[in-house]
C-alpha cells in the first residue's frame, strides 16, 4: 500500500462506518436508476474496461460527478470493510464528498510521479 494513500483509505472508513456508502456497481446503478444518485462516484483504478464504461455512461446520463482512486479493488473493499474486492462505491453525503476529494487530491500530490521511472 502506497502511504500517500492513506487519508484516502481513511476517510472511506469513516464514510463506511457512517453509512453514506453505496457499495458495488449494481447497487449503484440501481440507485442511480430509482432517483437517489450518490453525489459522488469513486471508481477503483483496475475495474474491468467494461465496468468503467456502464459506471461512466451512467454518471453522465444522471449527471453524478466521479473520481478513479488511485488504488485497486481489493484495497478499496478492505478500507470499507468488504472482505472480496469492491469495484467502486457512492458516496451520499456532501461533506464526506469533500473530504475524500481532498484527500485525493492531497495524496495526487504526495505520490511518487511513476512516468518519470520509465
Amino acid at each position: 500500500m502506497n502511504h500517500a494513500h492513506t487519508p484516502v483509505l481513511h476517510a472511506l472508513g469513516l464514510c463506511a462506518r457512517a453509512r453514506a456508502l453505496t457499495f458495488g456497481v449494481p447497487m449503484l446503478c440501481e440507485a442511480m436508476r430509482t432517483g437517489r444518485p450518490p453525489k459522488l462516484v469513486l471508481i477503483a483504478a483496475d475495474v474491468s474496461d467494461n465496468t468503467r464504461k456502464r459506471l461512466l455512461d451512467k454518471c453522465s446520463y444522471y449527471h453524478v460527478p466521479y473520481q478513479t482512486l488511485p488504488f485497486g479493488t481489493g484495497e478499496l473493499a478492505h478500507a470499507v470493510g468488504k472482505t472480496s474486492g469492491l469495484g467502486a462505491v457512492g458516496v451520499a453525503d456532501e461533506n464526506f464528498c469533500r473530504l475524500i476529494s481532498s484527500a485525493i487530491e492531497r495524496s495526487a500530490l504526495l505520490a511518487p510521479d511513476s512516468s518519470q521511472d520509465a
